[in-house]
């Protein structure tokens, strides 16, 4: 739970991040690109309106006709983006000037500033004056003078142009007006960055509650499934692929509880038979001893020899053990009791096992080889290990009966310790390769047809320890001969 509500704020946030970066730099380029539109407009017409009043005020200039000239630019400054416009002669006399001054004298310190030439490009220049931006143009007055000049009558008679400066119109156009449209555009801009944060986010959550979660319930009730558990919530049915991934799960858990209620009745089956399997065995193995027993009691009876008595009576013990040996076994099938854990060097396990079968393999011409690390330590319950180990040795002893080398080695793997048996015995049929580790499955004793004593229990309650230790069993055989055994064992167990 903590695992989806993470990831849908981090989606919900990645969402809302580019939204929000997205409607900033919208914004900042729309304003950028209607400023750079009112700043051309602005200063095309500048441009313009400079150079109309440098032609048309050249007479006015020529004949010092200040009246005239101060009477055109009153009329110029009906254009609301002026304000200020000034003619000035070539000895820099201002001849006529008109502004937005609520005093004429106020005109004076601007104008000194424009006739200082700070900006004298006829394109315009930003101008900056107690804190407000203008746009300034300036532009020559001049007048052209046409001579004739003196040619032979042979040839076309020509005139001579000569151009002759007379002053500056000068044009100071105000950016209040942009100002105002530019901020007029950023509300605008602003305003339409809201609702399209606001339809972002509607989105981003619909997108996180409609899709993103609906993922995440799937891979949860995945989890869950994989565990075994079927109770699980899944999105609920929509008319999309999410709906129809979700009814695909329906389906799924439904054909998996199907398949679990067959494998419930046929491991039922498989139990009962077990069972069956289980009293035939015991009643044939129980049959045998108590018929041991009662022969040799009923011959000492009848003999009444002492030295035939004792011979009875190691008989009949040893018929007792062996029920004992099957009743242990059977109780370690039914109970099986908790490993009690604890450090231990898992070579010196193994040489203790060992050598509690070492004389019964000498006694039967197997050789036996031990080698590989001697320091790996593991938590193990030492008793139940070894078990497992005197088992494994003891299958390989009984696959030996006539001789034959069986080979140990001790590694370590990827943080396990690597036990391997390997014997040349008679090998494992294929047919029997499957059923190695069920319960009471056995091809020694009477019940599997062999004069070798065995339940059928060992390697099922070797596998269930080994199990129990975090670690894994697997057996390799071929019918041709040979058993490989190989156990993993964790260097750190919990």
């Amino acid at each position: 739970m903590q695992y989806r509500k993470t990831l849908s704020l981090k989606i919900n946030l990645l969402i809302l991040s580019i939204t929000s970066l997205s409607v900033l730099l919208t914004t900042v380029l729309y304003i950028h690109k209607q400023k750079i539109i009112f700043l051309s407009a602005l200063e095309k017409n500048g441009v313009t309106l400079c150079r109309n009043l440098a032609v048309d005020s050249q007479y006015g200039v020529w004949a010092d006709d200040r009246n005239d000239l101060q009477n055109y630019l009153k009329g110029i400054m009906t254009d609301q983006d002026v304000f200020l416009v000034f003619i000035e002669n070539n000895k820099g006399d201002i001849l006529a000037s008109s502004g937005r001054f609520q005093e004429e004298t106020d005109m004076a310190p601007i104008v000194g500033l424009c006739q200082e030439g700070r900006h004298p490009s006829e394109k315009g220049g930003l101008f900056l004056y107690e804190n407000r931006k203008f746009l300034y143009f300036k532009s020559k007055i001049q007048i052209q003078n046409k001579t004739a000049v003196y040619t032979p009558l042979y040839e076309e008679p020509s005139l001579q142009e000569e151009s002759r400066d007379l002053g500056y119109a000068n044009v100071l156009f105000s950016l209040d007006g942009m100002e105002k449209e530019l901020a007029r555009s950023k509300k605008d801009a602003l305003i339409l960055s809201v609702v399209l944060f606001l339809i972002f986010s509607i989105l981003g959550t619909y997108f996180s509650n409609g899709i993103v979660q609906p993922v995440l319930m799937l891979v949860k009730a995945t989890r869950k499934i994989s565990s075994g558990n079927l109770d699980v919530e899944l999105p609920p049915k929509t008319a999309n692929e999410i709906g129809l991934l979700s009814d695909s799960f329906h389906q799924m858990i439904l054909h998996i509880r199907e398949k679990n209620v067959l494998k419930e009745q046929v491991l039922a089956v498989e139990k009962i038979a077990s069972i069956g399997k289980l009293a035939g065995g015991l009643a044939h193995e129980f049959n045998n001893i108590l018929s041991a027993i009662s022969m040799d009691v009923e011959a000492s009876l009848e003999m009444n020899d002492g030295r035939y008595s004792r011979e009875s009576m190691q008989n009949i013990m040893d018929a007792v053990q062996s029920g004992m040996a099957i009743t242990k076994n059977l109780l370690n099938y039914a109970r099986p009791s908790p490993p009690a854990f604890a450090s231990a060097n898992i070579h010196d396990v193994l040489m203790k096992s060992v050598s509690l079968i070492r004389q019964e393999l000498m006694h039967f011409g197997i050789r036996i080889s031990v080698s590989g690390n001697t320091d790996l330590f593991c938590n193990m319950d030492a008793q139940q290990i070894q078990q497992v180990f005197l088992n494994i040795l003891t299958n390989a002893r009984d696959a030996m009966r006539n001789s034959g080398f069986l080979d140990v080695s001790v590694s370590k793997e990827n943080g396990y310790a690597l036990l391997l048996f390997k014997d040349t015995g008679t090998g494992i049929l294929d047919s029997d390769m499957e059923r190695i580790f069920e319960p009471f499955f056995t091809t020694k004793g009477d019940y599997g047809k062999s004069q070798v004593p065995g339940t059928g229990l060992g390697l099922f309650i070797s596998r269930e320890i080994i199990q129990n230790h975090w670690g894994t069993l697997v057996i390799q055989s071929r019918a041709s001969g040979g058993t490989e055994v190989q156990i993993r064992l964790p260097l750190t167990c919990l």
